[in-house]
């Protein structure tokens, strides 16, 4: 950003790159008040640049934890504009619980494990709402709960099943809900979702040497597919280009977090000794909804 008192490129460095590399035409150059005029290199931004890079920045919205003050580092107003810092899972499918209730109730199959069981049996008629729920290190929040918000944490991200094989989705979680079903020890948490468009280079595109995530996001994943279990949802957010990059309009940067108390070793994840409890939920929102209102959100 070429920011006075701030920027490492003074002319002390100038008169290195002469004697170090071959750059002639950012090398100082003299003028005739018998001072020494630095050309400005290609990579610096213009005054109305930087003033879309420190907007972006200011306007950013990160999950609780990652960043979310550095938006306040972003000076917009003063002339020279400038930043002052110090497990594979699946969309569940309609098909899949047809074909569960079926092999279980076939005696033949000899399914004595009462988990699955109780699963066929679809949950209760009432399930509890939340707007914000702590599961595998991430605190989530639906989009709603997230409005007005200097942070966002409804992005999320799972391994799923489509055309082809499996495939990447990302989404915004829209509700959750903690299901009961009879028979089960433990109630069953899901996120009910809208999903961006997976389709490559249409809804979703992924650098073929970095393997970053862009996601076009006015694409939605049109088949009705919303609902996901809670322990398999890693957290994302998005992140807008500036609008200089205008080849980039309406695409988002994918950005996916690290779950707090956990770490990482050769791909598996692992959970850190003072962490003893998986899921830990916050207040309910609603404190009871009927379940077949599930049915008509689409």
């Amino acid at each position: 950003m070429n920011v006075k008192d701030k920027t490492k490129d003074n002319e002390k460095a100038r008169e290195d790159l002469a004697k170090l590399c071959f750059r002639g035409d950012l090398e100082l150059q003299p003028l005739e008040n018998e001072k020494n005029g630095k050309p400005k290199a290609s990579y610096t931004l213009t005054k109305s640049e930087a003033k879309l890079v420190c907007k972006w920045l200011k306007e950013l919205r990160m999950p609780d934890g990652y960043a979310s003050n550095l938006s306040r580092c972003a000076n917009v107003e003063k002339e020279n504009h400038s930043l002052d810092i110090e497990d594979s899972s699946g969309c569940i499918h309609i098909e899949f619980p047809i074909w569960l209730e079926k092999y279980v109730n076939e005696e033949t199959n000899g399914v004595t494990n009462q988990d699955i069981i109780a699963l066929p049996r679809s949950p209760a008629s009432m399930a509890i709402s939340w707007n914000m729920y702590f599961i595998n290190g991430y605190k989530f929040h639906t989009e709603e709960w997230s409005k007005g918000r200097k942070t966002s944490n409804c992005g999320v991200h799972v391994k799923g099943l489509a055309e082809g094989g499996n495939t990447d989705f990302y989404g915004i979680i829209k509700h959750i809900f903690e299901l009961d079903y009879f028979g089960l020890k433990h109630k069953i948490l899901v996120f009910y979702c809208e999903w961006f468009d997976p389709t490559r280079n249409t809804g979703t595109k992924v650098h073929p040497q970095y393997k970053t995530v862009d996601i076009k996001m006015d694409k939605r994943y049109r088949p009705y597919d919303p609902f996901i279990l809670a322990q398999n949802a890693r957290q994302v957010y998005y992140v807008p280009y500036p609008k200089m990059c205008r080849d980039m309009r309406g695409w988002c940067a994918e950005i996916t977090t690290k779950p707090r108390g956990r770490i990482e070793i050769d791909n598996i994840e692992d959970e850190v000794p003072y962490q003893s409890d998986g899921m830990l939920p916050a207040l309910p929102n609603v404190e009871i909804e009927a379940i077949s209102c599930l049915r008509d959100m689409s």
